[in-house]
């Protein structure tokens, strides 16, 4: 299968911001054809789910189990799971099953205790936050097409840690079956007071509405695919709901190191929830794209969900990237680049994506600027809280740090202290960094040596300090962005050209 690749920065990020998760104008012929079988011909995706949420408000119950027989081909009387399912479920898992279910339950259980907000209050300035939790929620999990008991406890467990007085769950069957009994198992796991085998949008609309079998609820949460996520979207105000999620998305951020099979088999795992889900490879290898095309031709066709995996795969495309070499070798061979130019040259965009480029999957990277570190330190010096030596200790250690906007700080004494320590420090220990700088080289050069144009009222030890640390760690490896933005011609080297520091 030959994935689609864009190329350049500026290409991919037009593509990914015109993405819309709720796009009704995108949906396959598959199931538009579905939508038409279900509500005729001059009915609409929008108008069904308009309908749907219309007439389960109207007619409750009933309306749900006319949708179930219609969508899921479920032939209910009551669509509450009962005790005797509950139980016929718990003894159809395997003990290996369970004991994964509760393993899993209880480190998101674990995770969401230790992150759990609590009251607080500070009589003196008369401030606080009182946290108290919502009386009932809605949840619900996919499972039309495949059981996800994952689902399940990410959603009922940090409810219950949040002390929710009542969970509901409402999921579907898979079309024509019972519902699945690890989701069963899950939702007595998670501690769910009511589970109702029901799905799409007619679930939403009777947790929004309530009817006389599925209480009202006061928040919804949990993914769907586009028609559940867009029916959200429209009871929203009626009931509080988590996000409009729309069908997933995935993007994988790799390197010419990375491991193809694990890229492809992430694409995969992600794609083959739903034919509009967003899978996305970005790279700067061409060779990365060609063995995960490979490995994902080749993992497809070992897929039992394969078919839907390769749709997804097919619609969306892979992002590539390529820097230009010298700058990449410069960083990696002197432990620095500086950047410079005029404002609006795009000098940001190529320090991030350089800093991308080199730096592996577990790598702290980090950017920051100036003006922003300097600000931080002063408001931290003032309040005595600690927080601007963090700041700047993080910075100091990354494993490769991006030091934006130089020569934009008011030269201070406050100033030269504080970048002197961050600057020294990575300088010192020759770690990877990148300086982008509004100045132009002679500029820099002079301040380095300590001279400056009339007017320029800092002492010359600033400049000795800090832009000399710098030039003698980056030696030639000075790129000044010329010409046009570098975001619209960010794939190739044309737009740079070297300037020489002046000694």
């Amino acid at each position: 299968m030959a994935l689609k690749v864009i190329n350049g920065v500026q290409n991919a990020e037009n593509v990914l911001v015109r993405i819309d998760p709720l796009d009704l104008d995108s949906l396959p012929e598959s199931v538009l054809a579905r939508t038409e079988e279900a509500f005729g011909k001059d009915v609409t995706p929008l108008e069904s789910i308009h309908q749907m949420l219309d007439d389960v408000r109207r007619d409750g119950d009933a309306a749900v189990l006319r949708y179930a027989k219609l969508l899921d081909d479920s032939d209910l009387e009551d669509f509450r799971v009962t005790d005797a399912q509950m139980a016929q479920a718990r003894d159809s898992v395997s003990k290996e099953l369970r004991e994964s279910l509760e393993l899993a339950a209880q480190r998101v259980r674990d995770f969401h205790e230790a992150t759990m907000p609590s009251d607080w209050v500070d009589r003196d300035k008369g401030l606080g936050e009182l946290i108290r939790p919502l009386d009932r929620v809605g949840l619900y999990a996919p499972g039309g097409s495949a059981a996800y008991p994952s689902t399940v406890l990410m959603t009922a467990v940090p409810a219950r840690v949040a002390g929710v007085r009542e969970v509901i769950l409402c999921t579907p069957p898979q079309r024509g079956q019972a519902l699945n009994p690890a989701v069963i198992v899950a939702a007595e796991i998670a501690g769910v007071d009511a589970l109702y085998q029901v799905g799409g949008v007619p679930a939403i609309a009777a947790m929004a509405y309530g009817t006389a079998s599925v209480p009202k609820v006061d928040k919804i949460c949990g993914p769907g695919n586009i028609f559940v996520s867009y029916a959200k979207k429209l009871v929203q105000g009626s009931v509080d709901i988590d996000g409009v999620f729309g069908p997933t998305e995935t993007i994988v951020l790799a390197d010419k190191t990375a491991n193809a099979t694990f890229c492809a088999a992430d694409l995969i795992a992600q794609a083959e929830h739903d034919p509009l889900a967003t899978a996305i490879l970005i790279t700067n290898s061409q060779d990365l794209i060609d063995q995960v095309d490979y490995e994902v031709d080749r993992m497809i066709a070992e897929q039992p969900r394969g078919d839907i995996a390769k749709a997804a795969l097919e619609e969306w495309a892979h992002a590539y990237h390529e820097l230009p070499d010298v700058q990449v070798a410069g960083l990696v061979g002197v432990g620095g680049v500086l950047l410079s130019g005029a404002p609006g040259r795009g000098k940001t965009h190529l320090a991030v994506a350089l800093m991308q480029e080199v730096a592996s999957p577990m790598c702290r990277a980090r950017l920051v600027g100036v003006p922003d570190l300097l600000a931080r330190m002063r408001s931290s010096f003032a309040d005595r809280d600690g927080s601007g030596e963090e700041y700047l200790d993080s910075a100091m250690t990354a494993d490769i740090l991006v030091v934006d906007d130089l020569g934009a700080e008011r030269e201070t004494e406050f100033a030269i202290e504080t970048l002197y320590r961050l600057i020294d420090h990575r300088m010192t220990h020759e770690l990877p960094t990148i300086v982008t700088t509004n100045l132009d080289v002679a500029t820099f050069s002079k301040r380095a040596d300590g001279k400056f144009s009339r007017g320029y009222r800092a002492d010359p030890i600033y400049g000795q300090r800090i832009y000399s640390r710098i030039r003698g760690h980056v030696g030639d490896a000075v790129y000044v962005i010329d010409g046009e933005d570098y975001r619209a011609h960010a794939d190739g080297p044309d737009q740079y050209s070297v300037g020489e520091l002046n000694r």
